[in-house]
């Protein structure tokens, strides 16, 4: 697969998620990661697709080998700290948002998300 055919596949598979048809599009992301296997964005948006589901072990899975390929890349984090937050695990929510948020300060759902987890534990 050359970068047209990956970004191509990958657009395909974004669709398929922004539209909820999260089998779909993480049968697409897999056929990505065939042939792409270190690129973190492709586990990011399994994570996110695994979440839709609420399947949040696999979410965490895919979301931890996102960071374990780059480690300066906020959106895991903030996808981990949704699941957190699902989870009640309210206080590892506000450590994941903030760990997005300074490598992104511009990050834009972080901060609504970290203003939620503060909601719920009563800090706002």
């Amino acid at each position: 697969m050359d970068k047209k055919e990956y970004k191509i596949n990958f657009e395909r598979a974004e669709s398929y998620l922004k539209k909820g048809n999260f089998n779909q599009a993480i049968r697409e992301f897999e056929v990505v990661l065939e042939k792409w296997p270190d690129d973190p964005r492709c586990y990011n948006k399994l994570g996110v697709c695994y979440a839709s589901l609420r399947d949040f072990v696999k979410a965490k899975s895919y979301l931890e080998k996102a960071l374990a390929l780059d480690l300066k890349y906020p959106e895991p984090y903030n996808n981990l700290g949704n699941i957190c937050l699902e989870e009640k695990e309210y206080e590892k929510s506000i450590e994941l948002y903030k760990k997005a948020l300074e490598l992104n300060p511009d990050y834009a759902a972080a901060y609504s998300n970290l203003g939620l987890a503060y909601k719920r534990i009563k800090r706002i």
